[in-house]
């Protein structure tokens, strides 16, 4: 509860938060100067490996977090387009779903 203060008024407590534009500020005297640190260049003293290891090694990851989402959520996803085109149809989606 930072940044939060309590007001006890008659008999009832209120919370009043920080206005959303203190929240952005404050964030983005976080998050600017670590981006900026980040963005500086330091020369590496190496060579990039031309048979495309760090390729495979970004890419692999990427395809198996698309993988999981799309086992996890296909379903969902189906049923929700069905929805869709039933209810463009004319039909009603709610007689059709067999949950």
């Amino acid at each position: 509860m930072a940044g939060r203060v309590a007001y006890l008024q008659f008999g009832l407590s209120f919370e009043c938060r920080p206005p959303v534009e203190a929240i952005i500020v404050r964030s983005l005297k976080i998050v600017v100067p670590v981006t900026l640190f980040m963005l500086i260049g330091v020369p590496a003293y190496a060579y990039a490996d031309p048979t495309g290891g760090a390729l495979f090694q970004v890419l692999m990851p990427a395809l198996a977090a698309l993988w999981g989402f799309w086992l996890i959520f296909a379903n969902k996803l189906r049923r929700g387009i069905g929805a869709v085109v039933r209810k463009l149809q004319g039909k009603n989606p709610e007689a059709q779903s067999t949950d």
